[in-house]
């Protein structure tokens, strides 16, 4: 049975890929926000950080990406608006994360934890252990932030 589904679901993909067409923006006309850009998404995501009115913004009569005077354009770091849970009403801006190669990093070390515990190594589960330890603590241990002049 397994090995019919696996069969089954190869010779789908191959027959889709062949004969099947494109899939647009929004093939299920769903409400949420990342099924209002195109396909395949652009790298960036969206010029503007869009606003949302109600839980279902692509939906309601609300125009997501309106901003004549630029003021939502956030080009020179990596932020983007907090907002209330329940009704998404802006109340901060929230500074996102660069990248970074600690969490590769330690989902090494946690893979390394993983494997010698199974081969039953404890004793040398002990260096992906602090080295892991090492990794998150150099990860999220607070950073200067650089103010611009």
């Amino acid at each position: 049975m397994l090995a019919a589904g696996i069969v089954l679901s190869v010779v789908n993909f191959f027959v889709s890929a062949k004969y099947g067409q494109p899939a647009g923006p929004n093939p299920w006309n769903a409400d949420t926000l990342e099924w209002s850009t195109s396909s395949p998404p652009p790298p960036y995501g969206s010029v503007h950080i869009p606003t949302v009115q109600s839980r279902h913004p692509l939906w309601d009569t609300h125009d997501e990406e309106y901003d004549p005077e630029d003021a939502r354009v956030l080009d020179r770091e990596r932020m983007t608006i907090s907002t209330t849970w329940l009704d998404a009403r802006p109340v901060a801006l929230a500074k996102m994360p660069e990248d970074s190669i600690w969490p590769l990093v330690l989902s090494l070390a946690i893979s390394a934890i993983a494997a010698l515990v199974l081969v039953r190594s404890l004793w040398w589960t002990l260096a992906p252990i602090v080295v892991g330890l090492a990794v998150t603590a150099l990860w999220l241990w607070p950073k200067e932030e650089k103010h611009a002049q």
